[in-house]
């Protein structure tokens, strides 16, 4: 029997059997079958976790959308997560495998997993800010892993980014103790001070000291984040700062503070 092309396969996927799809050793295929899975929570978790050893993958391509149709089944198995999060698969200067660690990490956390905190903290200090980013994130979701995202927002990432969800996911684990601690580095007003006023900003907390923080910066400062931030509070107190900068300010400082206010209109 002559086998079917990649266009019939495809058409199988379309019509809802994946089954045979994720079968097929394709990972073209594979890969669109799991997206399938995923989008429309069909019950073949098994048939997953077995189309996890194609190959090839480049780009970890069809394992990553494996990786996610599981989890958004909340199905967990080692033979998919436990391995994805250790695999690496560098091509020339890039590392596309850092999606599927970053994808296993989500899953250790969202599926509750008890070595959850340890594997997010291993991934953490990944060579890939992708990974990492996604390391960040998950650790919101783990339990016992406040000292650690204090720690990563204390000395930072060389990616913005990754530092922004370490700010984030420190806030996930508890505002109330999260907000002093963060308060007091907006002080340094540094890069890492941007980000966590933004997210104080956005989380509505600490209005008063945000205003202050944002008084103090300097000009270039203020107009590129320090507005958006008090305009992130949607505060009344912060609504009539805004405004008495477009009244009174520069024009440069008028100019951003109206940018601001024009953020939630």
């Amino acid at each position: 029997m002559k086998k079917p092309t990649l266009e019939q396969w495809l058409a199988k996927v379309r019509a809802g059997d994946v089954r045979a799809a994720l079968a097929c050793g394709n990972f073209v295929v594979v890969e669109a079958a799991a997206r399938k899975v995923e989008e429309e929570r069909l019950p073949v978790a098994a048939e997953l976790v077995e189309a996890f050893s194609v190959r090839p993958d480049p780009g970890c391509r069809a394992r990553l959308a494996i990786a996610r149709a599981l989890l958004a089944l909340e199905e967990w198995d080692d033979r998919v997560f436990a391995l994805g999060i250790a695999t690496h698969e560098p091509s020339g200067f890039d590392d596309p495998s850092a999606n599927l660690r970053g994808a296993c990490a989500i899953a250790y956390a969202n599926l509750h997993r008890s070595d959850a905190a340890n594997a997010c903290a291993a991934l953490l200090a990944d060579a890939s800010p992708v990974a990492r980013l996604d390391a960040a994130r998950a650790l919101g979701a783990c339990a016992g892993t406040t000292a650690l995202l204090r720690y990563k927002v204390l000395i930072g990432d060389s990616d913005q980014d990754v530092t922004a969800a370490a700010i984030d996911s420190l806030l996930a684990t508890g505002r109330a103790e999260a907000t002093p601690f963060l308060v007091e580095l907006l002080a340094v007003r540094d890069v890492r001070s941007e980000l966590i006023g933004l997210a104080l900003g956005g989380a509505r907390l600490a209005i008063p000291e945000i205003i202050g923080w944002c008084k103090e910066l300097l000009a270039l400062q203020r107009q590129r984040v320090g507005y958006l931030a008090v305009a992130l509070t949607r505060s009344a107190a912060g609504d009539t700062y805004l405004r008495s900068i477009v009244a009174d300010g520069g024009r440069l400082d008028a100019e951003a503070a109206k940018k601001a206010l024009a953020t939630f209109d």
